[in-house]
């Protein structure tokens, strides 16, 4: 499976086995990536309906709700009251990040409060790179090479459209 990617003149590899880009894969083998498969497998069978009691892979959609979550609640202030906890504060905050098992840490990019995270470069049944690749670079932050950057972005936040 990993083959036609890794040969000395790769080519393109056109069909139904091509490359597609995924914030999460099932196949992730490093830095934790098997570990949290199955803490999700696990708890993917314990629906309210019974009707499929298998285990399912994390989707995509999964990952993201659980990087959300665990992005909150790893960032919480020491000792809240109800008056401390503001998400928005929490996610604007220079210093919040969040573990992703992909090998750094996860943060919000301040211009448009995205998720900066490396994306795994996979075909249906194994990850064959993660990127940001090798060779592109970036003066802040390497995962700031994936989009559009500060000056390309259009999309900007500020405190008063959030709170509406």
């Amino acid at each position: 499976r990993y083959i036609p990617y890794q040969t000395r003149l790769p080519r393109p590899v056109l069909g139904d086995i091509g490359l597609t880009v995924r914030a999460w894969h099932a196949a992730a083998e490093r830095y934790g990536a098997p570990q949290l498969n199955q803490r999700f497998n696990r708890s993917s069978t314990l629906r309210l309906v019974k009707s499929d009691p298998f285990p399912r892979n994390m989707t995509d959609e999964d990952f993201a709700v659980w990087a959300a979550i665990k992005f909150l609640v790893g960032n919480l202030p020491e000792n809240p009251s109800n008056s401390d906890i503001n998400a928005y504060d929490i996610l604007t905050s220079p210093t919040a990040q969040v573990d992703l098992y992909k090998g750094t840490i996860g943060s919000f990019r301040s211009w448009n409060n995205q998720l900066r995270q490396p994306l795994f470069i996979a075909t249906d049944n194994a990850v064959i790179d993660i990127a940001p690749l090798k060779g592109f670079l970036h003066p802040q932050h390497f995962t700031d090479t994936l989009g559009d950057d500060q000056p390309e972005s259009v999309c900007k936040f500020n405190r008063s459209e959030s709170n509406s």
